[in-house]
């Protein structure tokens, strides 16, 4: 560390080979430690820094230090979305948000963030996908609307990518990649489940990509011929797409990147890993009709039920996720409630 009183900060400069040439891979560092979230593949990587003032003048080049990743397989980025975009491993991995992206309270005091469907996404560091094999794994809790959403999508504009989509055009949650060629694709049969927290993991190794859904295998194809690696995607997002398609509707939670295809068995595991999710919708929420919409004085909720002793509760939410009403229903089959949002 340098101890002078107008000392502003530190630049951080990389090279693959000892002695140089170094590329600037950070300006202006304030504390005395630095993470480089860079390297991707196993290799020695060689470090030098100089001590800048605040008129800007600067010291001469460090020694050089050399440093060597391992290539282990671990966890690169962990978002527990509580209250914060703040990274879970030590790769300080942190992104940030656009738009008016919120939390909303769960079970156990934890927190997913809430994705208003109109202007909110995450925005990841440019380096996270870039792995020759790779998992995505998070917990999903949808709320439909248009398709072509996505719950992912890294690449580098919309001939680069591989992106998640709840429901393509088809009807079917697809995951897709390109590479400047033609798309290769994995479909399941139907779109995911709406209103409902789902654990969604998707696995890249050399011999195929994998899509569970609540910790089983629901889709596999053999057929893919492109990792993330050979294009390396900056532009990473979750909830925007590459293209002009609608923002992501919905719940995110445990968003994690894996730097390996993980197994079954751990896909399992980490999908035991419920963080306080609660599935409070059932499926009933099917025989539920608002009218009128938009209501200025009173919504009247039409709610059929094959069980007259069910407990029911309606929650209107606002855009931000917030709870604004909250009642308990006294409901019989096939009856109509009406509730008053003129104060709303």
């Amino acid at each position: 560390p340098n101890f002078e009183p107008d000392i502003l900060g530190y630049n951080i400069y990389c090279s693959e080979t000892a002695g140089g040439p170094y590329n600037t891979i950070a300006r202006n560092v304030k504390s005395n430690s630095f993470v480089d979230n860079r390297p991707t593949i196993s290799g020695n990587y060689f470090y030098k820094i100089k001590a800048v003032d605040k008129s800007l003048n600067q010291s001469e080049f460090s020694s050089e230090i050399m440093t060597s990743t391992t290539g282990a397989p671990d966890l690169v980025l962990n978002l527990n979305f509580e209250n914060n975009l703040t990274d879970n491993t030590i790769n300080s991995n942190n992104s940030s948000s656009i738009g008016t992206v919120s939390y909303v309270d769960r079970i156990n005091d934890n927190k997913a963030l809430v994705f208003n469907g109109y202007n909110a996404f995450v925005q990841l560091p440019p380096n996270v996908a870039n792995q020759q094999e790779i998992t995505v794994a998070s917990w999903i809790y949808w709320r439909g609307l248009s398709s072509w959403q996505r719950i992912f999508d890294f690449g580098n504009g919309e001939n680069e990518y591989m992106f998640l989509t709840p429901r393509s055009g088809n009807g079917q949650m697809r995951f897709a990649m390109k590479n400047g060629g033609n798309e290769e694709q994995l479909n399941t049969t139907s779109a995911l489940t709406m209103n409902k927290w789902i654990h969604v993991a998707v696995t890249i190794d050399s011999e195929s990509v994998k899509l569970y859904l609540d910790g089983v295998l629901n889709a596999e194809s053999n057929a893919f011929t492109i990792n993330p690696l050979q294009f390396k995607p900056a532009l990473n997002y979750i909830g925007r797409s590459q293209f002009s398609d609608p923002l992501f509707n919905g719940f995110i939670d445990d968003f994690r990147i894996y730097n390996y295809a993980l197994s079954a068995s751990e896909i399992e595991k980490i999908s035991s890993l419920t963080s306080g999710i609660d599935n409070t919708y059932t499926e009933n929420e099917r025989y539920l009709s608002l009218f009128p919409v938009p209501a200025n004085e009173r919504l009247n909720i039409s709610y059929s039920s094959n069980d007259s002793n069910l407990e029911t509760k309606i929650s209107v939410v606002d855009i931000s996720g917030k709870v604004v009403i909250s009642e308990q229903l006294d409901l019989v089959v096939d009856s109509i409630y009406s509730l008053d949002v003129s104060q709303l």
